[in-house]
């Protein structure tokens, strides 16, 4: 007798079930984030949804064979069936999940509060902060909850906006609209890249227009990140204490830090005319070159299963603080 087949799927068999679903909501979110299409309507996605489902359900039945005792599925049309199934469903969640996302923005300015998201961006002209909005102005006085990050821009002589910290409450006045897709089709996507990024609107924010306050519940994954960025500066900082000519401090905080405020003109320009400038962006390879590192130093002579269990939970740690820095 041949042995049985054993797989992932055997020995977990809720497996069968999440898969299909977990990939219906992959392909539905892919879909979004790439083309931002208008949100659907309820009836729409509600009987797409009860449609796809009947078609299944008809499959099934008509797979099945009646036996002397119940009825036995025909694996034929059965599996597949409930497969379709499965991922119409998570299709169908996340894109009630998007529907609310894509929503459109009001068409005049509107009060908004909310907490910095992510550390600001300053370029030449302008100051790039994300913010996830927590509550709207509907009407003269009445303020709705909203759920929604956006990308805010203020001026480059605005000061006071490059010193926002991640988990800092905002409250300002703009016009939010979509991200607009680029009209060159060779050019970068931004809207896309936003929309990756959960950004769903944008808008200009005066320097008259808003103030900062402290935001109240702000929540584990803002806290988390907060903290992750407090140890990037303490980082930073003993890095300034640190030797060395201030090019070479420079690369070593963009290529281990992702602080490329440092980078000297010369260097960039220097990096740009070989090529050579996604170097200087942060990526998997020079976190798999520092988590390299710290693993050999940590599992290099740990013989006990338990100092394994731990170099390893260390590494992940590291990992998740690394990322929301």
């Amino acid at each position: 007798m041949w042995p049985q087949r054993l797989s992932l799927f055997s020995h977990y068999p809720a497996l069968r079930l999440l898969a299909p679903l977990a990939l219906g909501i992959a392909l539905a979110n892919e879909w979004f984030v790439r083309y931002g299409v208008r949100p659907i309507a309820p009836a729409t996605l509600f009987w797409g949804w009860v449609v796809v489902a009947c078609a299944c359900v008809a499959a099934m039945w008509l797979s099945t064979k009646r036996t002397s005792a119940c009825l036995s599925p025909r694996t034929t049309l059965f599996r597949p069936a409930t497969t379709v199934w499965l991922a119409a469903t998570g299709m169908a969640l996340c894109a009630h999940a998007w529907r609310g996302v894509l929503a459109a923005w009001p068409d005049q300015p509107t009060y908004y509060e909310g907490v910095v998201a992510a550390q600001p961006v300053a370029g030449a002209r302008s100051v790039r902060v994300e913010v996830s909005l927590r509550h709207a102005t509907v009407g003269p006085d009445t303020l709705v909850a909203e759920r929604r990050r956006v990308q805010l821009t203020f001026a480059a002589t605005d000061t006071a906006a490059t010193h926002l910290a991640v988990g800092d409450g905002v409250a300002f006045v703009a016009q939010i609209e979509q991200p607009r897709p680029a009209s060159n089709p060779d050019a970068m996507n931004y809207a896309q890249f936003l929309r990756s990024r959960g950004v769903v609107g944008q808008g200009f924010v005066a320097a008259q227009g808003w103030q900062r306050f402290e935001a109240n519940n702000v929540g584990p994954v803002l806290r988390f990140k907060a903290w992750a960025v407090g140890l990037q500066r303490r980082a930073l900082a003993l890095l300034s204490r640190v030797e060395m000519n201030s090019e070479a401090r420079g690369v070593a905080a963009a290529m281990t830090l992702g602080h490329r405020a440092w980078v000297d003109n010369n260097v960039r320009q220097l990096y740009a005319d070989t090529g050579t400038s996604h170097v200087l962006a942060l990526s998997g390879m020079h976190l798999g070159v520092l988590v390299g590192g710290l693993g050999f130093w940590l599992l290099g002579g740990m013989a006990k299963r338990r100092r394994r269990v731990v170099a390893v939970a260390v590494l992940l740690a590291f990992v998740c603080t690394y990322a929301f820095a």
